[in-house]
């Protein structure tokens, strides 16, 4: 695997990026993290994807969502609205290269819930959800986050093993709520793969099933992990889970890519 290290041109600020060209020419995924994530993502699970779609002659693109990872921009920057628009910039910017011949992509956790509204203004080929967020739970994780932000304008993310702190900003709330992750993936009619954890303890298996349940794809499909939480237990010493996610994904890429490519 051949790594090139970008930045990419956003809306008034630069979208660090790792870029893996299908050699010679081929598909490429664009992989999106979740909530204060990275391009790796925690336990490296986004670059060890990376990894597996090289091995089956797939590109792929890794950036940081605004306010993450290399980002220049502060954490408060990070809304719904502005991932969703470097998800987009970047998007076209993997599909627009000479090596690219079919542009797929890829959302995890909150990525997922980015990336299924990313398609009202992108067509990828192919789409898959890692541990998906397909709604806001106020009742949930988010219990309390949202009014403290509304008094504070920000609030911070609950300690979690494996990130650094954070806090999200008001607006990435309200840009939140208002979105409709759910409606977007009813138009989105591609193929689209779906794996849920059913250990997982934010999001869910149920959010998995909701986002399944909505989904307009002929070719949808939906796998839950047994055993497995909602980072497919990378944080742990048995990597058994989290090799099975990305076999399990990086596969259905290849089936769903290179058949697309054969037509």
């Amino acid at each position: 695997m051949t790594e090139r290290e970008l930045h990419l041109r956003g809306d008034g600020h630069t979208i660090p990026a790792t870029w893996n060209t299908p050699a010679p020419a081929g598909p490429a995924v664009l992989l999106i993290h979740g909530t204060n994530g990275s391009r790796d993502d925690v336990g490296g699970l986004l670059r060890r994807l990376a990894q597996a779609l090289a091995e089956r002659g797939l590109g792929s693109l890794r950036i940081d969502l605004p306010g993450c990872g290399d980002s220049e921009l502060p954490q408060t920057a990070c809304t719904i609205t502005s991932q969703v628009a470097d998800v987009t910039t970047a998007f076209r910017w993997m599909a627009g290269q000479p090596e690219t011949t079919t542009a797929a992509l890829l959302g995890f956790s909150q990525g997922a819930f980015v990336t299924a509204l990313a398609t009202t203004a992108i067509t990828p080929t192919a789409l898959a959800a890692w541990s998906p967020m397909s709604r806001l739970d106020l009742d949930g994780f988010f219990a309390g986050l949202y009014e403290i932000a509304q008094r504070e304008g920000s609030a911070p993310m609950p300690p979690s093993p494996g990130f650094a702190p954070w806090r999200f900003g008001l607006e990435w709330f309200e840009t939140a709520i208002a979105a409709r992750p759910l409606a977007a993936i009813a138009d989105y009619t591609g193929p689209l793969f779906i794996l849920g954890a059913d250990q997982d303890d934010l999001t869910g298996p149920a959010q998995a099933r909701e986002l399944f349940a909505h989904a307009g794809s002929r070719e949808a499909q939906l796998r839950i992990l047994a055993g497995a939480d909602h980072l497919y237990n990378v944080l742990t010493s048995d990597q058994h889970k989290a090799e099975q996610a990305i076999t399990l994904t990086a596969d259905w890429f290849a089936t769903a890519l290179l058949k697309e490519t054969t037509r």
